[in-house]
Formats: structure tokens, C-alpha cells, sequence
């Protein structure tokens, strides 16, 4: 407020849209169209045949082009940023991160560079500049539920369950729908819950753990909804929201996770045929896991425990081998040697058939 008569100095900010060089712009769409040349198998859209795929020497050629469109306008902040994404899709990190983070200093206000560049980071193991990053991100949008979830995610890698669990719900109570803050926030419950001393308390965190990852289950339940899909396959889930193929396998990957998420909390919570059952559809996308039979062959154990029956003792012999077979330097699978020994000398009492 100017009192009348006052004079006095103001200072006005004036925002005015940034003019790209138009060679640079044709430039980045040559890039543009080479690096989105890979048709996802998890993309509804691409159902029909498409003439050909995208290839190594593809993307070198889409990285020459934004390498020339930033010669050409220096300011071009959409070249760095998709000159980052295709350094990342050639597993050059250290030159991902260093084109990301020119396009920040292109633009400190450009969102999806800091987001992808906190996404590397974690990638990366650098956790505590990954958190950094997305900090001052949501200072920038403090609504934006994915970078919450990012954030979420950063807290997980560095194990602060209570701090996964505050970012998780942020970005929960802006978008219910986020499924990847539900996800983190179910596995950061499950690790309070195992070392939470009180039984009930104990009881209640594997249950909401157990909620979660329902939650995360049915929102990525892409049999039963395109638009879901669609959804998934352009926002992106996990590290690097890369618009290829790979998409497929982080979906495979973070289903594993929570039907195995699912599989150990039912069992916690006392539930030892659905937990099973959950086990065994984790097994249905990746059946080479070495920890989800182990997870199974508890579960069968202790299910003989409960019945005596011949079938659940020689299911947990099956899982424990199996286990074995896959990794057998791991510390659950010298547990595992132990249990198939203890099983080899009950076996014969039990007088089961095939045995």
C-alpha cells in the first residue's frame, strides 16, 4: 500500500513466455520422435502392429538431435530435460544427471526435471539429495501427490518408515489414487509393525499394511480397466517414469511386491490360507524369487503345524528346495537347509504317499 503523496520505489515482476529458437525447436521433435518410437506392450493404444521398434541406434540418434537443439538455444530447457531421459535410457546415469540438472538451471521452477532428476537420484543411491531434490520441488508445488510419493519412496530407500508414512499419506490425501504412494506406505507400516513391541499395535499396523497393499493391488488391476492402464503406462510408476517398454517390468516387479506384501501380512494377522494364496499369485510374475518361496514354505509349514496334513509338509519341502535351488547364499536359504532336514526326518512317519 502507496500512502497519496508518497513516492516510493517498487519493484514489478514480469513473467513473459520464453521464445525458442524454431531450428532447435524442429531439432527437439526429430529427438522427440525417435526416442517415443518404442510401442509398449503395456499400452493399450498400441494394439495394432506398428511398422518397427525403437533400437540402440535409435536413441543415439535422438541424443544427437537434443545435443544440437541446446547448442543451437542454450535456454532450451525441454532439450535438456529429454537429453537426460534418453542419457538414462542408454544407462549413462552420470550424463542423465548432469542434463537433468541443466535443465533446472535452465528453469528452477521446472517440475518434471526436478522430479526426474530426484527419480535418478534414488536410482542412484544418492537418497539424501534425492530428498533435497524434492523438497524444494514441493516448495515450488506443494499439492503435487506424485512428488510426495517420490518423496515417500527416498524416505523408504533410507529406512525412516515414519517419515515414508507422513509423505505417503500427504500424497494420499491429495490423490487416493496414487498408487505408489499406497504401496510405500503399506511396506513402511509392515517394517514398524515388526519391530512394534505392543501385540495390539503390532496387530493393527500388519492390518493396515495388509489394507494398503489391497489398495495397491486393485488400483493396478489393469485386467479389468483400460483407462487404469493408460493412466499407468503415461504418468509412469517407480523410478524414471520412462515412457518404454520397461514399464512392463516395473509392473511386474511392484505387483510381486505387493502380492508378496499381502502374502506376509495375512499370514501375521492369522490368515494362512489367504496369505497362500497370495504367495502363490506373486509366484505368477516373477517365478524365479527365491524369497517368495521361502515366504510360501513358512506358510505351508506352519499350515501342517495347524492340520498335520500330508499335502502342506510336501508343498513346504517343494518351496524350501526351490529356494534353495535359486539362491542358496542366502541367509533364509541356510534357515531353509534346516527346515528340509527337520521335514526328511518326519517324512517317513507320517507315511505320506509319493514319498
Amino acid at each position: 500500500m502507496i500512502a497519496p503523496g508518497q513516492t516510493i520505489t517498487v519493484t514489478l515482476r514480469i513473467r513473459y513466455p520464453q521464445v525458442i529458437k524454431k531450428s532447435a525447436l524442429e531439432l527437439n521433435q526429430q529427438g522427440e520422435r525417435l526416442l517415443n518410437t518404442q510401442r509398449s506392450s503395456m499400452n493399450p493404444v498400441n494394439i495394432l502392429p506398428v511398422a518397427r521398434k525403437q533400437d540402440h541406434k535409435d536413441l543415439l540418434r535422438a541424443r544427437d538431435f537434443f545435443m544440437r537443439a541446446l547448442e543451437d538455444d542454450p535456454t532450451y530447457r525441454e532439450a535438456a530435460y529429454h537429453l537426460g531421459e534418453v542419457h538414462q535410457l542408454l544407462d549413462d546415469q552420470a550424463a542423465s544427471l548432469k542434463a537433468l540438472q541443466r535443465a533446472i538451471d535452465i528453469d528452477p521452477n521446472y517440475i518434471e526435471a526436478r522430479s526426474q532428476h530426484a527419480a535418478l537420484l534414488i536410482e542412484t543411491g544418492d537418497t539424501d539429495q534425492a530428498i533435497r531434490e524434492l523438497t524444494d520441488a514441493l516448495r515450488l508445488e506443494p499439492n503435487n501427490d506424485g512428488l510426495h510419493a517420490m518423496l515417500a519412496r527416498a524416505y523408504f530407500d533410507r529406512g525412516s518408515w515414519s517419515n515414508v508414512v507422513e509423505a505417503a499419506d500427504k500424497a494420499i490425501a491429495l490423490n487416493e489414487s496414487n498408487d505408489q504412494a499406497q504401496l510405500w506406505r503399506a511396506d513402511a507400516l509392515r517394517q514398524l509393525a515388526v519391530i512394534e513391541k505392543d501385540p495390539a499395535r503390532r496387530t493393527r499396523l500388519f492390518t493396515d499394511a495388509r489394507d494398503g497393499y489391497r489398495t495397491f493391488i486393485n488400483l493396478t488391476n489393469f485386467e479389468s480397466s483400460t483407462i487404469s492402464l493408460i493412466a499407468f503406462h503415461f504418468v509412469g510408476h517407480g523410478i524414471g517414469s520412462r515412457k518404454h517398454a520397461d514399464r512392463e517390468d516395473s509392473y511386474r516387479s511392484l505387483r510381486t511386491s505387493a502380492f508378496s506384501g499381502l502374502c506376509i501380512t495375512e499370514n501375521r494377522v492369522g490368515h494362512r490360507l489367504r496369505a497362500r494364496e497370495y504367495c502363490e499369485r506373486a509366484l505368477k510374475y516373477d517365478q524365479t524369487n527365491p524369497i517368495t518361496y521361502f515366504l510360501l514354505g513358512n506358510i505351508n509349514r506352519d499350515l501342517y503345524n495347524d492340520h498335520e496334513s500330508c499335502e502342506y509338509i510336501l508343498a513346504a519341502s517343494l518351496n524350501y528346495d526351490k529356494m534353495v535351488s535359486l539362491n542358496p547364499n542366502l541367509q533364509e536359504s541356510r534357515n531353509a537347509r534346516l527346515y528340509l532336514e527337520q521335514i526328511s526326518g518326519i517324512l517317513p512317519k507320517l507315511k505320506c504317499k509319493g514319498v
